[in-house]
């Protein structure tokens, strides 16, 4: 896997199979993949920590359970496999008799859109999400198995999924080669290597608060106003079906005048425990939109706000979900310019998002049960953790995580076609959400702030760049040259 070997060199400056016995990290406990029934090691419980991939059994148990995925169940969580008419659709099973999250697609488009003109352009923003560390309660309470049920089945092959047996072992369907290791699936098949990876750093007491790589972090700036992204559906004729409709994504550094209430009234600053009590923003305040979502080519919208480079201009609405293809390199941003944290930047290929419209009794519409699947390539995503200002200054840990980064791909960047002889270059994610309407306008687009490559990190207590990173075998403080010590 030359690409692979080319980003170890590049960036870490190391081999990456040589992992340090004394990392700002402490991972969760490892994962017994024999237990798993994983055919291979996975190494993804050793990444914070350090070790070479593990081996695993060749066996396991496990029977199918409930299907379905993050649709129209409540919260942020999946649904049922058949729900019915009007229900999922997209979930299936396999031939091997398995459930599979499934994936929508194109195909899926109504045959006939229901009567109705359109209601006018919906805008809507994000309220919750949920990447794989957290569970789907209002504290968003830590659990480091989340990511198994956020997610779509995006290779359509079921690898070493917990609820995917036959005969007693694990199906281990293979969509692309990897040769270091075989990263297993989530429940009913469902590819998420990234949310598996994040539960690392947000249980992580020195990363997590230190970087704002966590779930209450991130929901609580989305709750009082500090970033979210934006969503913008329109010619939708508001109706269960609609075969045409248009969604725009947008990145917004927060509300125009933010709330009074902060994220940072914890312990030490931290958030408090009690954050998903405060006033969350009114649908009729407004939001600033990144002129870097814009499009160069979008047409004068008058009022409204210009159509996105990030946009599917042919998504559907199917028995009221909201089905649309992103485009490859949808950046999908939480910018924290103006948060209590840095966010974190995303760009997707492949990415898939649904979610259920629905207009509430107030006459505003929400976005429930919604969920965002795709792949990133591991040097984008390893980016995302560099623009925190999560660098060398880490060490070791940051060498773990490129070392995740190049052993736990496991999928194809520009193809859903299953080719187990073509080495995958990328890894798959998934992202549960909730959205509700906001208010945008023309006159609300507004420059950003560029992202930054190792900018300083915005906790103090944070280690600092230029820092010299102790011999791995005795461990230790990031020693500065004039001899002080980086916290």
């Amino acid at each position: 896997m030359a690409f692979t070997r080319n980003l170890a060199r590049s960036i870490s400056g190391g081999v990456l199979a040589t992992f340090a016995a004394c990392s700002v990290f402490e991972p969760p406990d490892a994962v017994d993949a024999s237990a798993a029934g994983g055919a291979a090691g996975d190494a993804s419980v050793d990444v914070a920590s350090g070790g070479q991939a593990g081996s695993g059994g060749t066996s396991g148990s496990g029977g199918s359970s409930g299907g379905g995925t993050g649709g129209a169940g409540g919260g942020t969580g999946g649904v049922g496999g058949d729900a019915g008419p009007g229900g999922p659709w997209w979930p299936h099973t396999t031939p091997d008799g398995c459930e599979s999250a499934g994936v929508p697609k194109a195909s899926d488009r109504p045959k006939a859109s229901d009567p109705g003109d359109s209601v006018g352009p919906i805008y809507l923003a994000t309220s919750r999400m949920r990447f794989g560390s957290a569970k789907d309660d209002d504290a968003l309470s830590a659990d480091k198995d989340a990511w198994t049920e956020i997610g779509f089945d995006m290779d359509e092959s079921c690898t070493n999924s917990p609820t995917c047996s036959v005969d007693g072992g694990l199906v281990a369907e293979h969509a692309c080669k990897n040769s270091l290791l075989v990263p297993f699936d989530g429940k009913q098949c469902r590819d998420n290597q990234i949310g598996k990876l994040l539960p690392v750093a947000a249980l992580s007491p020195q990363v997590g608060p230190l970087f704002g790589v966590t779930e209450p972090n991130w929901n609580c700036a989305m709750h009082r106003g500090e970033l979210a992204v934006i969503f913008k559906v329109s010619d939708y004729n508001g109706k269960p079906n609609d075969a045409a409709v248009r969604l725009d994504v947008y990145t917004s550094t927060g509300l125009q005048t933010m709330q009074n209430w902060t994220c940072t009234s914890g312990l030490n600053g931290t958030v408090p425990s009690d954050w998903y009590k405060q006033a969350p923003w009114l649908h009729t305040a407004h939001w600033k939109v990144a002129q870097r979502s814009v499009s160069f080519a979008a047409p004068d919208a008058g009022v409204e706000v210009p159509n996105s480079k990030y946009a599917d201009p042919a998504a559907f609405v199917r028995d009221g979900y909201l089905v649309a293809q992103l485009p490859a390199g949808t950046e999908y941003w939480l910018d924290g310019e103006r948060a209590h944290v840095p966010g974190f930047r995303l760009q997707l290929h492949r990415a898939v998002l649904l979610g259920k419209l629905a207009k509430q009794l107030d006459g505003t519409w929400s976005l429930a049960g919604g969920s965002i699947s795709g792949v990133v390539l591991p040097t984008e995503i390893l980016s995302a953790f560099r623009e925190l200002g999560y660098c060398k200054n880490m060490c070791a840990a940051y060498d773990n995580v490129v070392g995740y980064l190049n052993t736990n791909q496991d999928t194809l960047s520009s193809t859903s076609d299953k080719l187990p002889g073509t080495p995958c270059d990328s890894l798959s994610i998934g992202i549960a959400f909730e959205a509700r309407q906001a208010t945008a306008t023309a006159a609300d687009v507004e420059p950003v702030k560029d992202p930054v490559d190792c900018p300083s990190p915005k906790h103090p207590l944070a280690p600092k760049h230029g820092c010299v990173c102790p011999d791995p075998k005795v461990g230790g403080p990031c020693v500065f040259a004039e001899g002080g010590t980086d916290g």
